[in-house]
């Protein structure tokens, strides 16, 4: 393994720190093993696009996450209201 990197070490560092993990290497690996992509430039342009889905997709369920953490609360809210108002 050692040696794969030290005759790599030029290439490895063209390939941006936020994708050396789990999903995005293997993200990688799929582009270059099923013939999606066949240069390196190709491979890391479409593992960027990839990364900003899954940003995206991840705030984007943390704000749904959050909207319907509210919306619970909003109905506790009301639920109390009405039952004060019912003198219950």
């Amino acid at each position: 393994m050692n040696r794969i990197i030290e005759q790599n070490k030029e290439i490895l560092s063209t390939i941006p720190d936020e994708y050396l993990n789990p999903e995005m290497t293997e993200y990688m690996y799929k582009l270059a093993s099923t013939g999606r992509a066949d240069n390196l430039k190709t491979i890391l342009e479409m593992t960027s696009n990839e990364q900003h889905r899954k940003e995206m997709e991840d705030e984007l369920n943390s704000i749904s996450s959050s909207s319907k953490s509210s919306a619970i609360s909003n109905k506790f809210i009301v639920f109390d209201i009405i039952l004060r108002r019912l003198g219950l």
